[in-house]
């Protein structure tokens, strides 16, 4: 029975080396230069000072290494939590924020869209809650911007604004590309 023989430490260590060379994130980096110099028998205290990495991480590097090989270093980021709207509802939400107004929903004497009211109407149509900075992410990801006003034209012309409001702005909504 032929059986696979583990790499020599050499060779590990240069497939770590080339490892260390092609990536450009900086937590793989750190994992391939732990067990790196873990194999060139550098003390666990020399590594911290050397890397910057935690006692106890430096620790846990070094174990997946000796428990699953250089493939047990793959960094595959935070899972985070899942995302509370899916896509669907992220769709329909584009569409209405480019559409509608939010005084055509129900929020009186509301003409243009904020991320409080965003959020108050996710809330009332999903559900779900979010803070105005999550609400800001969420907008973003879906190619839409947030912008404060800056100020508020006292000698406006009434009469104007509401052809504006009403007709012409509208008419641009529906123009805009719709696509997440």
């Amino acid at each position: 029975m032929i059986s696979q023989s583990e790499p020599t430490p050499e060779a590990t260590i240069n497939v770590l080396k080339s490892l260390m060379k092609s990536t450009k994130e900086t937590k793989p980096f750190k994992r391939y230069q732990v067990v790196y110099l873990h194999l060139q028998r550098y003390e666990v205290n020399e590594i911290v000072l050397i890397t910057g990495v935690s006692k106890s991480n430096v620790y846990d590097y070094i174990h997946l290494f000796e428990e699953k090989g250089i493939d047990g270093l793959d960094y595959k980021g935070y899972p985070g939590a899942s995302p509370r709207l899916d896509k669907a509802q992220k769709c329909e939400l584009k569409k209405i924020i480019l559409e509608r107004r939010p005084h055509d929903l129900g929020f009186p004497s509301k003409y243009n869209w904020t991320l409080k009211i965003i959020v108050a109407y996710v809330e009332k149509t999903y559900g779900e809650k979010y803070t105005l900075p999550g609400m800001s992410k969420i907008l973003h990801e879906m190619g839409l911007s947030y912008t404060k006003a800056t100020y508020t034209l006292t000698a406006a012309d009434e009469d104007k604004q509401r052809v504006f409001r009403e007709e012409t702005l509208p008419g641009l909504k529906k123009n805009w590309n719709l696509a997440i």
